[in-house]
Parts: C-alpha cells; structure tokens; sequence
C-alpha cells in the first residue's frame, strides 16, 4: 500500500521535465502495509525494489550512492554537507547542489534477479555463484566481462551486430586487448571466432589492496577483502532467527539492524549496544534477499550495498513495456521493438 500517498500520478519521485523538484509531499504519510500477495519471492525471480541505500540522495548525482559518496569523500558527511563537495579520487572535488532525503516508497525503482532468499547462504567464488554450497550456473543470457586478445583490430560492428555488445562497452587495453561483456551462450561461439587469439574471464581477486578498493564492496569495511568475482560467505537474514552478534560480523548487519529495522546501535568500549542494552545477539524482525544483476559485470547490486529488506520489495517484473539502445539514439530513435511487451525470464 502507498506510504506517501500524495503524490503526483505516474511520477515516481520527481516530476517530469524537472531535474529535482519531488513529485510528493511528505508531511503525511502511512505506516508500512503490504496486502496478501500472489506468491513469495523466491530464488531466480527477476524482482522490482526500493533501492534500499536510496534514503538519501546526493542531488543530479545518485550514481554512486550517497553513502558511497561519504565513504569516498575526505570528512565524509561534513565536506558534502557544510562545504557541498564530494571527492571523485585523486585528491579531487566536484561541487554538488546539496542533498535530499526520499521515503521508502520513493526511493528509486531498482530490478535485479534474486539469487538467494532469506536463511540461505550466498558465495562468489572465480566469478560462480553458490547458494547453500551448490553452484548456480549463470543463464545463457547472462554476461561476464572477458580479456579478448586479437589477431587484427577489433570489428566493433560485428559485435555489435551479431551479439549485441555496445561498442561503448568496449573497453581498449592496447596491443589489440579489449575487455567486453558477452553472454554466456554465445562465448564458445565467440571463442572460436577467427581473428580470437586469447580470451580469458576477467575475474577480480580477493582485495587487501586500498582502502578504496575496500570500501566499494560490501560490507563497506576494510576487514574484509571481498571482491564482486570472489565474495562471501555470507548468511542472508530470516524473520525470527537469531545470530551471534560479535565486531568481526558486526559490518554485516549494521545498517539490517540500525536502519532497516528502527534501532539504535553503537560500539562502546569494546561491546555491541542496541537500544542502550548490550547485545551479543539478535534476532531479525523481517526477511532480507540477496540481489544480482545478469550481467555480472555491469551491475550496482547486493554485492555494493547489501540486503534487500522485505519491506522495500515492489512485486515481480513480468514483462518489458519499454527498450531503448542508447548507441541508436535512445528514445524514440533507438526503440527496440522485439524487445517491447515480451516477458521477463
């Protein structure tokens, strides 16, 4: 049901024609209620939710995350709201227009496939993932980046063409090496094109590297050295069930605790306290799913930001009303009409 009711029909959050003006006034609003729904998420649905870092925005600038942005920034949330910059890298500083806040129901649409529900336990290991210690093989239609080394230049055309790749998405590394997405059904194809040389999955490695590289992959804590091809475990919280709170799993389930489930928590001499008491455990109040894009190279999901609260689920995508290709001129130019009303997997 509608938590911020008065709002602009058909607008999401921001009315049309505008950069930022919100399309909903929030000095009224209703506590969250969801009516019987058809079915439960489960594994392998392709799922519409709340963006669940979307609760506040750093304004024209939402890619990356505002709380990305604090991580990145040097001062963090004092330079980006006192001094209005945020730190790009490098030593440099962009000017911003300021912030915003969004309830949870006008935070930005997001869709991404569901690779394990509440209770299992989720791992990227060379760039596979396993639920529960059992491999789930990527679908034909899904995509990994690899290191393609060529015998002549590179035909951007026929990727396009006949698999397409974006010449956009291809990136140039020199001495005819690119790096592109190809979907998993047509790799062997790919492969055994004749001007292929060499062609190798471009998988990260677990990363104790920077602080940087650290804080981009949940849980956003140097302690951890996970990376978006190697990754976890990690235990995907259950309505009613209880962990062993410790620091070490603390990062984990921070903001499960704090943000999404309305408590106050802090560390103070060396003890977890929630709510003022001291905790060495805790019990979850809601479910959580864990989030993957198809194109596991190309993807902001669970694996920047985290769980998917039960309460930020939208419903299931059934099918696609609109496409564009942004190389063929976007919309209208670049409508991809086969693509138009045909169903989602």
């Amino acid at each position: 049901m509608p938590m911020t009711p008065i709002s602009m029909p058909f607008m999401h959050h921001t009315i049309a024609g505008t950069k930022n003006t919100p399309s909903f006034v929030d000095w009224f609003s209703q506590p969250y209620y969801r009516l019987p729904g058809f079915g439960d998420v489960e594994r392998g649905d392709a799922v519409v939710f709340n963006f669940p870092e979307g609760d506040t925005i750093v304004i024209d600038m939402e890619n990356p995350s505002y709380y990305q942005w604090v991580r990145q920034t040097p001062g963090g949330v004092k330079t980006i709201v006192d001094k209005k910059r945020v730190g790009v890298g490098g030593g440099r500083m962009l000017p911003i227009q300021g912030i915003r806040t969004r309830p949870l129901d006008k935070r930005e649409n997001y869709i991404k496939r569901c690779v394990a529900v509440s209770g299992e336990t989720v791992e990227v290991r060379d760039g596979d993932l396993f639920v529960n210690n059992e491999l789930q093989p990527l679908a034909s239609t899904g995509q990994m980046k690899y290191v393609i080394e060529t015998k002549t230049s590179l035909n951007k055309t026929l990727v396009k063409d006949q698999y397409d790749i974006n010449p956009g998405e291809v990136e140039e590394g020199g001495n005819r090496q690119y790096r592109l997405p190809i979907q998993e059904g047509m790799k062997d194809e790919f492969g055994k094109l004749p001007f292929i040389a060499q062609m190798i999955p471009d998988l990260a490695p677990k990363q104790k590297t920077t602080i940087t590289a650290a804080l981009q992959i949940f849980p956003n804590d140097t302690a951890y050295d996970w990376s978006v091809d190697n990754f976890g475990p990690l235990w995907v919280p259950k309505a009613g069930e209880k962990i062993d709170l410790t620091l070490a799993n603390l990062p984990l389930y921070r903001r499960a605790i704090h943000v999404y489930e309305n408590n106050s928590l802090e560390v103070r001499d060396g003890k977890i306290l929630i709510n003022g008491s001291e905790a060495t455990s805790y019990t979850f109040k809601q479910n959580y799913y864990w989030m993957m894009g198809d194109n596991r190279h190309g993807s902001q999901d669970s694996r920047f930001w985290g769980f998917v609260p039960e309460d930020h689920v939208v419903g299931k995508a059934v099918f696609i009303w609109m496409s564009a290709d942004p190389e063929n001129g976007g919309f209208p130019m670049g409508i991809r009409w086969k693509r138009l009303f045909s169903g989602v997997d």
